[in-house]
């Protein structure tokens, strides 16, 4: 990517555009990456710290010590070189889509499993799913009631929100229609059934959203 610095991480510019929304302090940051990325880049709070000395040491923030209370506390800004640094990363080449998904590797190789311990596995995939959407639904009302700290870029949010809530949904429907095909397991031994059943449920996923055939 040209222009832009070979030292710097993703997660260091995902701090550095949330710098551009504003200066925020280190549990600002910590908090708006909790809020806004915890489930599309998800990063330990103590990298949290470390990027953010980077992006002051690079010359793309500043850091400015101050107090609140008897707690000190350290608020970062964004300098007009992180600026054009930010501006560079956005016109690069974007970063791949990397999908760690525990759940359904043990899925995929649970021949050696039992149902129940599937089920397990579907349940934390449902979990995971329910806490996306805890935090979507009173997040979606913040924008719709024009209340969000960051209103003015809903224009943006509003795609990507777009895409987290429904793929929360897309996979609490699939934790439902898979619990209820392991229910009717006694092992995880191949069958004609669940061959049967296996087939339609490959057709029905290549299928939908396709338009209806017409009428010959």
């Amino acid at each position: 990517m040209a222009g832009v610095n070979p030292r710097l991480t993703t997660t260091t510019y995902a701090i550095l555009g949330q710098l551009g929304w504003g200066e925020q302090t280190t549990y600002e940051l910590v908090k708006a990456m909790g809020r806004n990325l915890r489930f599309i880049w998800p990063r330990a709070e103590s990298r949290i710290y470390e990027e953010a000395r980077r992006l002051v040491s690079s010359g793309l923030a500043t850091a400015r010590e101050g107090r609140s209370g008897r707690r000190r506390r350290t608020t970062y800004a964004i300098t007009e070189e992180g600026r054009q640094a930010l501006r560079n990363w956005l016109a690069g080449e974007p970063e791949g889509i990397a999908l760690e998904h525990g759940p359904l590797l043990r899925i995929l190789l649970g021949r050696q499993a039992r149902p129940e311990d599937l089920l397990a596995a579907v349940r934390v995939a449902r979990e995971h799913a329910e806490k996306m959407l805890a935090v979507g639904a009173p997040l979606a009302q913040e924008y719709l009631d024009g209340r969000h700290a960051q209103q003015q870029e809903v224009h943006l949010r509003s795609l990507t929100f777009d895409y987290l809530y429904r793929w929360a949904l897309f996979n609490r429907d699939w934790a439902d229609r898979t619990e209820a095909e392991l229910r009717r397991w006694r092992d995880t031994e191949p069958g004609a059934a669940k061959h049967r059943r296996a087939l339609q449920r490959i057709r029905d996923a290549v299928n939908h959203g396709l338009p209806p055939a017409r009428a010959a």
